[in-house]
């Protein structure tokens, strides 16, 4: 008996005080019943309505979709718990085995890193901290160490793999300790940690009041405060050790972006396109298969099922599987000659691979026509694919920036002034330590889609005051200050040139040129002229090298 067919015969059943009035008046007794029955057959509908009409449509518990619709009820550091070993595997095998995945990666780092982020001082005069020359001196001494040290240390090749850690784990983690190699001009060096060397499980026993999860040391706020590194890969051969060892987050920086709060580890970033990634590279497989038993070619004789005649057959006539083109062979009689011709794979390839791709590019918020290297669309799609893409990459960059780099940064400044490679007393240093962090890294520019108009639009955002020019030039990758010290160099160099030339046309004598008005008159009044400059020039340096030989 049903739920409803039980509150039904109970609702039907006469109560004492039915039996009472019953005996008084049995209509009325009989209308009781009736109304509790009703009300409970009212209340079974409106319910059933309820589960049916509900008033969000993804809330519907109907049997097309609601019942097939399983969603977790875990957390997010739950679901890390039980399933990141398992997603890190399969980006890790997507990315050595799938040409899109990997495509995707490695047009990430590159877009995000490049040939890699600089880093440039920002600190300014300041009364009673620095001088306006004292600040010049600091910003040029700590950017020509931060320089050197980072072409010893390889600073921008980990800047790229901690941009591909990122791309297929999900997170990166970069470990600042300090060495004593003569080639650097501090002894701060780093390392960029596998992120598997931070297991989800441990296996070695805790301090008492130590709380662990997902290989995070937790204080009593849920606060991560340091991590339980191994000393080797879980799964290397060659040196198996998986002893850990506690290192503090304020040496060991973690880098992941932040999806829900309180989130400890980061998701692979190819999560969400992993399961359209598989299903499109088994459906490429399968056309592949396809098409190759599509071009084998074979022959079936048939017509005879005797077996004395298949006999006396075959030890009369050659065989038909040497078949040449221009044969002709001569059957037995009641034979025949059938060819296979299967099917070939139909014209789906191109448009549900085209199809998965978007899907897969919007999931990574990748532009498609980076993922596929595909530039056949037009300009202005392509060019606002493109700013679409950018705008994610300044958003990665941030990312590192923010919990990485500047902490490198202001690690490298600590150790610089501790070890007197900076004109700035330690005492005063430390009282004011946040004026003298102030810098800014630079991402590499990206090249112009359309540079006619691109410059254009920049010119007229600086002149109308919307942006200045150093914004315009940090956007291409470029520092304002190094811009203006090159173009005086140029320009001094151009000057003493004149100067060289002009005092040289003198001691030849000849006479100086003039300037024309019109740049036509100019060259044809110049080419023979410096002509004739260029002979004597020759000459006398033919006869200096004849007056030093005899000597």
């Amino acid at each position: 008996m049903s739920d409803l067919q039980t509150r039904v015969h109970s609702a039907a059943q006469p109560t004492r005080l039915d039996r009472i009035i019953g005996a008084v008046s049995p209509v009325l007794a009989a209308r009781r019943v009736k109304a509790r029955v009703d009300h409970e057959l009212r209340l079974a509908i409106s319910q059933r309505a309820a589960e049916r009409f509900t008033a969000w449509e993804a809330s519907d518990h109907d049997r097309l979709r609601g019942e097939k619709w399983l969603a977790s009820k875990l957390t997010t550091n739950d679901a890390l718990q039980s399933e990141l070993e398992t997603l890190i595997d399969r980006a890790v095998d997507l990315y050595r085995t799938d040409v899109f995945a990997a495509s995707a990666i490695n047009g990430r780092v590159d877009n995000v890193i490049g040939v890699g982020i600089r880093a440039q001082c920002r600190v300014q005069p300041e009364r009673g901290i620095l001088t306006p020359r004292q600040a010049e001196d600091f910003r040029v001494m700590s950017e020509r160490l931060f320089q050197k040290w980072a072409e010893a240390e390889g600073w921008h090749t980990k800047q790229r793999m901690l941009e591909r850690c990122n791309a297929i784990f999900g997170e990166s983690w970069l470990h600042m300790a300090d060495d004593d190699d003569p080639a650097k001009p501090v002894t701060l060096t780093v390392q960029v940690i596998h992120p598997q060397r931070i297991p989800l499980f441990g296996y070695g026993p805790l301090a008492p009041t130590a709380v662990r999860r997902l290989g995070l040391r937790l204080d009593a706020k849920g606060k991560p405060i340091a991590a339980y590194v191994t000393k080797t890969l879980p799964n290397d051969s060659y040196g198996y050790d998986l002893r850990e060892n506690e290192v503090s987050l304020e040496d060991l920086l973690h880098c992941y972006e932040e999806q829900t709060p309180g989130q400890l580890r980061g998701v692979p970033w190819l999560a969400p396109a992993m399961p359209k990634l598989k299903d499109l590279k088994d459906f490429v497989y399968a056309n592949l298969i396809a098409e190759q038993v599509a071009a084998c070619h074979g022959a079936f004789v048939t017509g005879v099922t005797d077996p004395a005649t298949l006999a006396d057959a075959g030890r009369s006539r050659s065989n038909l599987e040497d078949l040449a083109p221009g044969t002709i062979q001569y059957l037995a009689e009641g034979e025949g000659i059938t060819f296979s011709d299967p099917a070939r794979p139909g014209t789906t390839l191109a448009p549900y691979v085209e199809w998965s791709l978007h899907g897969v590019a919007a999931a990574l918020r990748y532009p498609y026509e980076l993922l596929a290297k595909q530039f056949t669309n037009n300009f202005s799609g392509g060019r606002l694919a493109l700013i679409d893409g950018r705008s994610t990459f300044k958003v990665w960059q941030s990312c590192l920036i923010e919990q990485v780099f500047r902490k490198v940064w202001a690690r490298f400044i600590d150790r610089a002034v501790v070890q007197g490679m900076l004109p700035v007393d330690p005492v005063k240093y430390e009282e004011n330590r946040e004026h003298f962090l102030q810098h800014q890294w630079i991402p590499p520019g990206w090249p112009w889609v359309d540079p006619q108009k691109e410059v254009q639009a920049d010119i007229l955002a600086i002149e109308s005051g919307l942006t200045t020019q150093t914004e315009s030039l940090a956007s291409r990758g470029r520092d304002f200050d190094e811009t203006l010290q090159q173009i005086e160099r140029e320009q001094r160099a151009k000057a003493d040139m004149e100067a060289r030339m002009m005092a040289y046309r003198a001691e030849l004598g000849l006479s100086q040129p003039d300037m024309p008005d019109d740049p036509d008159d100019d060259e044809q009044d110049s080419g023979a002229d410096y002509s004739s400059v260029g002979t004597l020039a020759v000459a006398k340096v033919k006869r200096q090298m004849e007056a030093r030989h005899k000597q």
